[in-house]
């Protein structure tokens, strides 16, 4: 049987080294970064969802000592969802580490311990990236799986409707500013009672390249870049019309999380986008709160010729009222 010695060879053995390159995808997570999602563990792998549904109307007004107008309660219903699983398992090898120097070193060697941390920084990589492509996908309506089938679809599940909005692009004399406030009165009038700290919308790169190129837009971004220049990158939240507009271009194998002429706008600051995590699928995980994420490392029980990682997680990120985001499209 064929050693899995995949280290073996004069690069990775003690040498003079002149330079090293430490080449890792770029891991997008602005959505993790903005904090949107309420993150709590439960104890089991389903969660329910309880809906309070109550309108509000205008009181007749009837003579005094007249009967009363009688009101009733409000509907009340709950949604059942399951969390899902993810998780990731890597063997290691001694030949994976005998006779090879450490990364950027050329006079120590590796230890066993350095493979196995790095191992799991890069499987926890892929995780991350799994929860944030979840993320994304609840604010779209529908999370999918990595194959692209339908996880949960939210606006089925929640009976509600996707929230739709145009930014007339093509046409130099568009009045985009009216457009971003039409969004943002959309979103108010579907958020209700619940309050918002404000709105965002992230953009795939043609649709913010659109957008700042606009005739009604551009002046208006030349003086945000004036000030913002010095300080941060304008793609990483550009003001306008009470919008603060995210270029997001997170991907995974080529694979567009948001499509390039994609927008989404939301609501921050409210009590409706949640993230909850289930325990492990370990017996010593059962019942518990529930961790963003485990690792852990098994040993060859006889005689110690491999060692076993395992990562998971078990999220699931949800907007409860899909219909306070808005999906732009250009036109």
């Amino acid at each position: 049987m064929p050693s899995l010695d995949i280290f073996r060879g004069d690069a990775f053995h003690m040498d003079t080294l002149s330079h090293t390159v430490n080449q890792m995808p770029r891991l997008e997570t602005k959505l993790a970064a903005m904090n949107l999602f309420a993150q709590n563990g439960i104890r089991t792998t389903e969660m329910w969802i309880e809906r309070q549904q109550g309108d509000l109307s205008l009181v007749q007004t009837r003579p005094r000592g007249a009967p009363s107008q009688q009101m009733r309660g409000d509907d009340r219903d709950a949604l059942k969802f399951k969390v899902p699983h993810a998780s990731l398992e890597s063997t290691i090898y001694p030949d994976e580490v005998q006779d090879v120097r450490r990364f950027g070193s050329d006079n120590e060697m590796q230890s066993v311990q350095e493979v196995v941390n790095a191992r799991m920084t890069k499987m926890r990589r892929h995780i991350d990236a799994t929860t944030e492509h979840m993320r994304v996908g609840a604010l779209k309506g529908q999370i999918r799986d990595a194959d692209g089938s339908i996880i949960h679809d939210l606006h089925d599940e929640f009976a509600t409707s996707p929230t739709k909005a145009s930014f007339q692009f093509s046409d130099p004399a568009a009045k985009i500013r009216q457009s971003c406030l039409g969004v943002s009165r959309t979103i108010e009038d579907e958020l209700g009672e619940e309050g918002h700290s404000g709105i965002t919308a992230i953009c795939g790169p043609m649709f913010f390249d659109a957008l700042i190129d606009h005739p009604d837009v551009r002046e208006a971004y030349a003086r945000w870049q004036d000030g913002e220049a010095l300080r941060n990158d304008p793609r990483a939240g550009f003001q306008f019309a009470g919008i603060e507009f995210v270029e997001y271009r997170a991907k995974t194998n080529g694979k567009n999380y948001l499509d390039p002429d994609d927008c989404l706008a939301f609501p921050r600051g409210t009590s409706l986008f949640i993230e909850r995590y289930a325990p492990a699928d370990w017996i010593g995980a059962t019942n518990t709160i529930g961790a963003p994420v485990y690792a852990r490392m098994a040993v060859d029980p006889e005689f110690e010729r491999w060692a076993k990682v395992h990562v998971q997680s078990n999220p699931l990120p949800l907007a409860v009222r899909p219909s306070i985001v808005t999906h732009i499209e250009m036109a």
